[in-house]
């Protein structure tokens, strides 16, 4: 496994995966999808709980299943409400730590915990993904995300792109519904992942991990 990749690339898998989208699902879906990418057999996984009430009895059915697939890589998993609960253990280090985007992802807590030249992965569901002014997650824009993990002394080194459903094959084929898609009217059927690791411009020019094709689909970079 190489650590690192090019700044600002993006890499587009399929996660098959039904609505409703919620955190806990697309958190499974994609379990198999980049932690063989970002981590080798042995490092520790750290999954960070959403925290909504509401969706108790998925995160307890999806993180069961999420941390099966990860101990069947050979990877160690924990799953953790809070940076702050997390490093109440001592031995609180972890190679790959995926937490959920939301208002005010605390990043800078979360980088704390990541071993050296390691991963974070901000995850952020197709609801969070709606056009400015319909986000009703309240997520922060990209751009402040990124701010916020350089604040950290993390860059960002990839954006996996996780399409849900396959991409149609024919573009719409009417005015009205191309007026539609530019508009931002569709709801969106992927997740985004961005891959923060620590700063270290040489050692990512260097080292880029590669999405190698899988039974979940192969990849497209852009």
């Amino acid at each position: 496994m190489n650590t690192h990749r090019h700044r600002h690339s993006r890499t587009v898998r399929y996660c098959p995966l039904e609505p409703p989208w919620l955190y806990p699902d697309v958190l499974a879906a994609a379990a198999p999808i980049l932690v063989p990418v970002y981590t080798e057999p042995g490092h520790r996984v750290l999954l960070v709980e959403r925290g909504q009430a509401d969706h108790a009895d998925r995160w307890d059915t999806r993180r069961d299943e999420a941390i099966e697939t990860i101990l069947r890589l050979g990877r160690g998993a924990t799953t953790a409400v809070s940076a702050k609960a997390s490093a109440d253990d001592e031995h609180a280090v972890y190679d790959l730590i995926v937490c959920p985007r939301t208002g005010s992802t605390p990043i800078a807590e979360w980088a704390r915990l990541l071993s050296p030249a390691r991963s974070l992965i901000v995850l952020t569901i197709p609801r969070a993904l709606l056009p400015s002014g319909g986000r009703n997650d309240g997520v922060a824009p990209d751009s402040a995300l990124r701010r916020e993990a350089a604040l950290a002394g993390l860059a960002l080194v990839d954006r996996v792109v996780l399409l849900h459903h396959p991409p149609s094959a024919r573009p719409p084929c009417r005015k009205r519904q191309r007026l539609a898609v530019t508009l931002g009217g569709h709801r969106p059927s992927h997740s985004e992942a961005h891959v923060f690791q620590p700063n270290d411009t040489e050692r990512a020019r260097a080292n880029a991990p590669r999405h190698e094709d899988g039974e979940n689909g192969g990849e497209h970079r852009a």
